[in-house]
C-alpha cells in the first residue's frame, strides 16, 4: 500500500499535467481509482489531504465550470453526505473541499451547505448548555 501511496500516486498525479488529453483524462481517473483504494484499505493519505484540497480549488473551476445543475448537486451533496462519515480524515476533507468550491457551485445549495455545518455546532452548545444546568441542579442538592 506504501508503494502505491508514495510512488505510484505521485507519477499518477504528475500525468494529470500532460498536454495530451487522454494522458491527462486517465490520469484523473487513476489517481481517484487509487485514492479510493487507498481509502476502502483504511489507509489515511493525511499529509496529502490539504494537497489535495489546494487541487481541488483549481481542479473544478477547469473542468467543471459548465456543469449542469444535477452535476453540481451531485457533488455538493456527496461532500455534505461525508461530513457525518465515522472517519474524521474523510469529514475534515470533505469540509475543505467545501470550503474550496467556487461560489458558482455553493450558490445552487448555500442553504444546505450552513445547514450542515451550523447544526453539528447548535447541537453540541445546546447539549454543552444542558449539561451546565443538570450540573448546576445537582450541585443545588
Amino acid at each position: 500500500m506504501k508503494y502505491c501511496a508514495n510512488l505510484v500516486l505521485d507519477k499518477v498525479i504528475l500525468s494529470t499535467l500532460s498536454t495530451d488529453l487522454c494522458m491527462r483524462h486517465g490520469a484523473a481517473l487513476a489517481t481517484g481509482e487509487l485514492v479510493l483504494a487507498l481509502h476502502r484499505c483504511n489507509y489515511v493519505l493525511s499529509n496529502d489531504l490539504d494537497a489535495a484540497v489546494q487541487a481541488l480549488k483549481y481542479f473544478v473551476p477547469a473542468y467543471l465550470r459548465p456543469a449542469d445543475d444535477k452535476v453540481i448537486r451531485d457533488i455538493t451533496s456527496m461532500y455534505l453526505e461525508e461530513l457525518s462519515d465515522s472517519n474524521v480524515a474523510v469529514r475534515r476533507g470533505s469540509a475543505l473541499a467545501l470550503g474550496v468550491l467556487s461560489s458558482h457551485f455553493l450558490a445552487k445549495a448555500w442553504k444546505d451547505v450552513l445547514y450542515s455545518f451550523l447544526v453539528p455546532v447548535l447541537l453540541r452548545k445546546t447539549l454543552k448548555i444542558r449539561m451546565l444546568r443538570h450540573e448546576l441542579m445537582l450541585s443545588k442538592d
